[in-house]
């Protein structure tokens, strides 16, 4: 994928000798390990997002406070800050896409809410514009806020305008100031996948089992969610059965395997219910879910259960 990268002669030699001298970790964005034992939503008060709006783009003031928000959030956290973004007076692209007719690109409810409805967020010193559709993330350094328009109209003729690939680690590249070719993480990053499985019950209740690993270059998420139209009473009770789950971020540890027979996650009543794997900046090296979602009809002692097939998705994985 094409990158417009502007350096003078002089970075340019900068950055060819941080790559013979600087480690790994100076040279890839660090995903800092996040609380994910919070409890308290005392926690959340003050400024501990560390974001604002202008009106029309959601600002994180670093890259930091953007990891804090995207590396594995606990539910609590998740709404915590929706909540928050619910409340600033910029359009987002899930209130933008709410009522729309067309088929959304972006699957991730949580992402959604932190781009604008023009698919941007301001990261630190650079604002990043997402084009799921062709797969590319545009850049441009918040001294040029001016020249906004131009990145929204992915206008490369613009110097201060960068282009990138969702399969970049896209905000590794541009805090470290090189290109992909320069990353020292050598490690293959795994492709985008879906697979999506139905069931529908003697009594005409229809469920999908999704399992998703979704990129966006500067955000990745793997997870399964169930989904159902049906209407839910009190003698109805959905379930996640998986099995073999795994992944392995970019440079880092394998997490897994590890199975659930009935992961429950919260309200029974009515309907889509998903358990995230993964999410963060970093982009996966390999993954396994398989998953399949079990619903039963009756009271907790004289009950019916009914199961959708297998959805699985893998890369580079060992099962």
């Amino acid at each position: 994928m094409r990158k417009i990268i502007n350096k003078h002669i002089l970075l340019t030699f900068f950055s060819f000798f941080c790559l013979l001298s600087c480690t790994e970790e100076e040279l890839l964005f660090e995903e800092k390990e996040v609380n994910t034992q919070i409890v308290n939503l005392n926690t959340f008060e003050g400024d501990y997002f560390k974001i604002k709006s202008d009106g029309n783009i959601l600002i994180f003031k670093s890259v930091d406070d953007y990891a804090k928000v995207v590396t594995n959030p606990t539910d609590e956290m998740r709404n915590e800050f929706i909540g928050k973004v619910s409340n600033m007076n910029h359009i987002t692209y899930a209130k933008k896409n709410k009522n729309s007719k067309n088929k959304s690109l972006i699957k991730d409810d949580y992402f959604s809410q932190i781009l604008n409805k023009d698919n941007a967020v301001q990261i630190g010193n650079y604002i990043y514009k997402v084009n799921k559709e062709n797969e590319t993330v545009f850049v441009l350094p918040t001294e040029f806020k001016d020249q906004y328009s131009d990145l929204i109209n992915e206008n490369l003729n613009n110097i201060n305008i960068q282009q990138y690939s969702t399969d970049d680690d896209v905000i590794s590249l541009v805090e470290s100031g090189t290109s992909s070719l320069f990353e020292r993480c050598k490690e293959d990053a795994a492709g985008a996948r879906n697979q999506a499985k139905g069931f529908l019950t003697p009594g005409n209740r229809l469920f999908t089992m999704y399992a998703n690993y979704e990129k966006f270059g500067i955000y990745c998420s793997a997870s399964l969610i169930v989904t159902s139209s049906a209407t839910f009473g009190q003698y109805n009770r959905i379930y996640i059965q998986m099995e073999n789950i795994w992944h392995k971020a970019k440079c880092r540890g394998a997490v897994g395997p590890y199975s659930q027979p009935w992961w429950s996650g919260g309200s029974q009543n009515g309907y889509s219910k998903g358990f995230q794997v993964y999410s963060g900046t970093r982009r996966l090296n390999g993954y396994h879910l398989k998953a399949r979602a079990r619903y039963e009809e009756g009271t907790t002692s004289n009950y019916t259960t009914y199961f959708t097939n297998w959805s699985e998705i893998e890369a580079n994985s060992p099962y």
